[in-house]
């Protein structure tokens, strides 16, 4: 049986904001754009301010000077999904620096094993992320694995401009 208690507004104090926003999730069921904008909404302020500034740059640029023009929008939407998935924010929490999820190395004579993440994915859906290495789905049953590691030369994706890359 409820119980009601009389609220004494004179003794009542709001409850403290939390740190950081809360992850949206289960949404009441409406517009699936709506649903989508909130949970980016609630993934970006996870993120630091020049990263979120970055992917942002990055889904309107133009495409750098590539070796192979086409993987340019897989980058793109690769790491446009990091972010509003919220993979990006828990590769950062545990410990992934913004170079070793974002990055590339432009270099054409350059480390193919110092791309970043979002480079490394190459449409693939990504499954597990912790502090070592991210688990990566290759089809039915098969799994790769990405080693977290920061290449010397690597820029971050949105800072490849119209220089020459090897993606």
């Amino acid at each position: 049986m409820a119980r009601f208690v009389k609220l004494d507004l004179d003794q009542w104090e709001p409850p403290e904001a939390p740190a950081k926003p809360a992850k949206v999730a289960n949404l009441p069921v409406g517009h699936p754009d709506q649903r989508q904008k909130l949970a980016g909404l609630a993934t970006l302020a996870d993120l630091p301010g020049d990263v979120v500034d970055g992917v942002r740059r990055l889904k309107l640029m133009r495409p750098p000077r590539l070796l192979r023009p086409a993987a340019w929008p897989i980058v793109v939407a690769d790491a446009a999904l990091l972010v509003d998935r919220g993979w990006a924010a828990s590769a950062l929490e545990s410990g992934w620096s913004p170079v070793e999820i974002f990055g590339a190395v432009p270099d054409l004579a350059g480390d193919l094993a110092g791309d970043g993440l979002a480079v490394w994915l190459a449409g693939r859906k990504l499954r597990m992320i912790i502090a070592e290495y991210a688990v990566v789905e290759d089809g039915p049953g098969g799994r790769s694995y990405f080693n977290r590691r920061e290449a010397e030369g690597a820029v971050l994706l949105w800072q490849l401009g119209n220089q020459r890359g090897k993606l």
